[in-house]
């Protein structure tokens, strides 16, 4: 390295880091950039069910089938609503006389599913839907034009067209 900082008289420090910044620039415009349909994306058809806890009787029928399922934190499109149905709600209360739980209903709450249909990239470690990643079990917080509410996938099945 000489006086002016180029390495072999050639090529100068500043010219590398400018380049790796300009490498990390590119990787970052990619990665964010992608674009944020599920239709956009590609690739396997998949239907997936997400379970609303704890809903009052009727909070299903608000739903509509055919609406566009967004994920309400980044506003990414995961998917089309194409079914809704409810379930009673059980919950797990104490038995004082056994010193147990039991599994007891809970009158006037439900659990909402909604199904959902989206184009998929599947690898061994992930289901994404565009840059959403579908988990069994993750919390997800979605919304359409009906509706808004959060809850957990409980469901993901391939689906053939």
């Amino acid at each position: 390295m000489d006086e002016n900082f180029r390495i072999a008289g050639k090529v100068s420090l500043m010219d590398i880091i400018f380049i790796i910044m300009a490498l990390a620039a590119i990787v970052l415009l990619r990665r964010f950039a992608a674009p944020k349909t599920a239709e956009a994306a590609g690739g396997v058809p998949i239907r997936y069910t997400v379970e609303l806890n704890r809903r009052e009787e009727g909070y299903g029928k608000n739903i509509k089938v055919g609406e566009t399922l967004y994920d309400s934190e980044k506003g990414y499109e995961i998917g089309k609503i194409t079914d809704v149905y409810e379930k009673p709600f059980w919950d797990s209360v104490p038995d004082v006389s056994g010193k147990v739980y039991r599994k007891a209903y809970a009158e006037g709450l439900v659990n909402v599913y909604v199904v959902a249909e989206a184009q998929a990239q599947i690898s061994e470690r992930s289901t994404s839907v565009g840059q959403y990643d579908l988990l069994i079990g993750k919390t997800i917080f979605v919304k359409s034009p009906s509706f808004s509410a959060g809850g957990y996938v409980v469901e993901i099945d391939r689906t053939e067209r």
